[in-house]
């Protein structure tokens, strides 16, 4: 049986993807920089590119790359999601710097969206877009959204805390405890098992949970 050979571009767009989803974005860069971006195949690259330049604070390349994206393939649910992680990422920029970026919320919802419309198992844009609604206030079609997510990965570590801190905060907090507790025996990073232990804590001994602001959300990448 013949085995498929990736194009140099989605060989890039692979070792990218794999160096980013382990924090390591200057070699992701790297992996990015000899792009034919002429080639059908370059959208999920650039659309990856999109989100580490704007990560860089570089972003007027970061929208000049997400045009190019979107107009190689509007109808890729990979670059749907990058470009709505690129958008919320813009919304959370927007919120530190005390300007209005609530129409970066539409964006998110709506890349996000139309993702989901061609991929419903990407996480990725079940994230973004569980952010942007709970971030405009309605709750009931964030947990949707997330329940969505739980539903194709609930061994995912990263969504067990999300679902957990979302129960935690809810008026039945009590139903975030079994998420929680999968998310610490998952968990091997000090600092996460410490804020989990303290949910788990904050829960069993009827404590409130504030509402953590969105932009900080524990989420992690649902991937």
């Amino acid at each position: 049986i013949a085995q498929a050979q990736l194009t140099p571009n989605e060989q890039a767009f692979l070792l990218a993807d794999m160096a980013w989803r382990v924090d390591r974005e200057s070699a992701a860069r790297k992996y990015l920089r000899k792009l034919d971006v002429d080639a059908k195949d370059a959208a999920r690259p650039l659309s990856l590119s999109v989100v580490l330049h704007h990560h860089a604070a570089e972003y007027e390349a970061a929208r000049k790359l997400a045009e190019q994206a979107i107009a190689l393939a509007a109808d890729d649910a990979v670059v749907l999601a990058n470009l709505s992680h690129w958008q919320w990422d813009s919304y959370c920029n927007a919120q530190v710097h005390g300007t209005d970026g609530r129409v970066r919320l539409d964006a998110v919802r709506s890349y996000a969206t139309e993702a989901l419309r061609l991929d419903p198992g990407s996480l990725a844009a079940r994230k973004y877009l569980w952010l942007a609604l709970l971030e405009q206030g309605d709750r009931p079609a964030a947990l949707r959204t997330m329940t969505g997510a739980y539903e194709l990965e609930p061994r995912n570590r990263d969504l067990n805390l999300a679902m957990g801190r979302f129960l935690a905060e809810s008026s039945e907090p009590a139903h975030a405890l079994p998420f929680l507790e999968r998310a610490l025996g998952w968990s091997h990073v000090d600092e996460e098992r410490d804020e989990v232990e303290a949910l788990i804590v904050a829960v069993a001994t009827g404590k409130p949970v504030p509402r953590a602001p969105a932009c900080s959300s524990p989420a992690g990448e649902w991937r």
